[in-house]
């Protein structure tokens, strides 16, 4: 059976939806609740819906895609995403910025990886990355 084919399983639907009742149909990254949900597997073992309860989370399509892209950028097991900060949550416009914030343990920072996304053809492109230290220079540069 293939993974597309596990995923229209009557067993992973139960599980699915088991996963978004449990993240009260929230994205755990964002916070979103108005765009298209996604079930995650932080780790995949078996089947689709033979996933431990704490293997699986809920994410806005904006996220999911960003935490399987950054999969594909570099392997970091050192890092740990914490959150996901949108600019805009208005798929009508040309670009969302979303903003990932990861901890690096080795070096007790939080890094703040910038993305460009484009709802109409789905791509995500990366920015720009930079330390806590900078943004807070930059914030406070702006806020005068």
């Amino acid at each position: 059976m293939t993974y597309k084919e596990q995923l229209q399983h009557p067993k992973w639907q139960r599980k699915r939806l088991k996963a978004l009742e449990k993240d009260n149909f929230t994205c755990t990254l964002c916070g979103d609740t108005e765009t298209t949900l996604h079930v995650h597997h932080k780790e995949y073992k078996g089947k689709a819906w033979e996933a431990d309860d704490d293997m699986l989370e809920t994410h806005c399509e904006h996220c999911h895609l960003l935490v399987e892209e950054f999969k594909t950028i570099e392997n970091r097991p050192n890092e740990k995403l914490k959150r996901v900060i949108k600019l805009t949550s208005d798929n009508n416009v040309e670009f969302i910025i979303l903003i990932a914030v990861f901890y690096y343990e080795e070096r007790n920072v939080d890094m703040y990886y910038f993305f460009d996304y484009y709802p109409k053809s789905k791509k995500l492109e990366y920015q720009y990355i930079c330390n806590s230290t900078f943004l807070n220079e930059l914030i406070s540069k702006i806020n005068g």
